[in-house]
């Protein structure tokens, strides 16, 4: 009888092991890279949404307007506090945030008909931005953050 304890594993087990989990990830991690413009589009839309709710309560705090533009030809969105009582007229009124997308989540694409103002009441210019990755990974999904005028109510939409 052989004295050596019979526990543990032998380095043959160990080898095939360690060559089955990397088979696995050879195949697994591609799929996980297909997945990142649609979560990076999913990002963008909630940042974007945060900032508008953002917007939408300090102009109920402070009694002021909020302008939320979202720059022409570019992924670049600014808000500014209308302090002046000046009305569209951006260069005068007091910049409180600006964000550039392409920084934060290179790859995804922006869409918007309209620069929104969020008023004191509660109330709001209607507007849409749509968010969707520029990339062709399959994923045709759309994110849309909707702001109705009436109410000033902001939500989010998967399409």
């Amino acid at each position: 009888m052989d004295n050596r304890s019979k526990s543990g594993f032998t380095i043959i087990e160990l080898m095939i092991t360690i060559s089955i989990i990397s088979i696995l990830a050879a195949i697994s991690i591609p799929g996980f890279y297909a997945y990142r413009p649609l979560h990076r589009a999913r990002g963008t839309a909630r940042l974007i949404f945060s900032d508008m709710h953002y917007a939408k309560m300090q102009s109920a705090t402070q009694n002021i307007r909020y302008i939320v533009d979202f720059k022409a030809g570019t992924d670049e969105y600014r808000i500014y506090a209308d302090k002046n009582k000046s009305g569209p007229e951006l260069e005068a009124d007091e910049l409180v945030k600006s964000v550039c997308l392409k920084e934060i989540f290179p790859g995804i694409g922006i869409m918007y008909d309209r620069q929104i103002n969020f008023l004191p009441k509660g109330t709001a210019t209607s507007g849409t931005v749509s968010i969707r990755p520029l990339s062709d990974s399959g994923f045709k999904r759309r994110f849309k953050i909707i702001v109705s005028g009436t109410t000033g109510r902001i939500r989010s939409e998967q399409s």
